[in-house]
């Protein structure tokens, strides 16, 4: 979560139930899809936290999870939390029904989620914004004390957030599609079929380059994060005519 190298494990996965139905001609294909995702770490409440200057060096970072917050240090305020665990039930319905011995209407209806990837969730990094090196030629680090020697506290002291770099958002909602079609075929020749359907299909949450923000209260200005974000939605209709052999 804040430490480089330190694993993020959510549990993600899915169950559904499926049945088929026929009865006289008429057969309906349905199911139920529960689509979930756990996260199982805390994460900052804005991923834009982490370039407020109080937390942005990478050797301060785990005080604003809470993490190793010894003597004399206090950390303030709920800055750090676990995202909500996502949890979907997705239908899907199929049917399709004579009309007469030669033509025949059919029907569906479902809808389907994809997750971010775990890199678009979690990923977060950093460079050597200030370019100052340790007496060893190292730039990753900083003599603070000026001690002369690569302290344990110091080791990767000088890395921050990259300013263009990318950051993970594991609030974001899965992207949604909602499909439904309905349409007809038609046996009007020998082996001939004509087929006329009527679709439309909708994708909304879908995922877009974005910022998340944080008002700074010290500083009275926002600080940014190039990550995602839930908003773009796609839509699309028509009428599809065929003729099969």
């Amino acid at each position: 979560p804040w430490e480089m190298g330190s694993p993020a494990r959510p549990l993600r996965g899915a169950f559904y139930v499926q049945d088929k139905m026929e009865y006289e001609g008429l057969i309906i294909n349905a199911g139920l899809r529960l689509d979930f995702n756990v996260h199982r770490h805390r994460e900052l409440v804005s991923p834009a936290l982490m370039w407020a200057p109080m937390w942005w060096r990478y050797t301060t970072r785990h005080y604003a999870y809470g993490v190793d917050t010894g003597e004399g240090v206090t950390v303030t305020g709920d800055f750090a939390r676990t995202p909500p665990a996502g949890f979907y039930l997705n239908p899907r319905l199929g049917a399709s029904h004579p009309i007469t011995d030669r033509a025949a209407m059919h029907f569906s209806l479902g809808r389907c989620l994809q997750w971010p990837d775990l890199y678009r969730m979690y990923a977060k990094s950093y460079r050597n914004l200030f370019r100052r090196i340790g007496p060893d030629g190292d730039p990753s680090w900083e003599d603070v004390n000026g001690n002369g020697m690569k302290d344990t506290a110091e080791y990767l002291s000088n890395m921050v957030p990259h300013w263009s770099g990318f950051g993970g958002d594991p609030w974001v909602r899965p992207e949604e599609t909602l499909t439904f079609e309905v349409g007809a075929q038609w046996s009007f020749v020998s082996d001939y079929t004509g087929t006329l359907t009527l679709f439309y299909r909708s994708e909304t949450q879908q995922l877009s380059s974005g910022h998340s923000n944080w008002w700074d209260p010290v500083r009275d200005r926002y600080w940014h994060l190039r990550g995602l974000g839930n908003s773009s939605a796609g839509y699309a209709k028509g009428i599809e005519l065929a003729v099969e052999k």
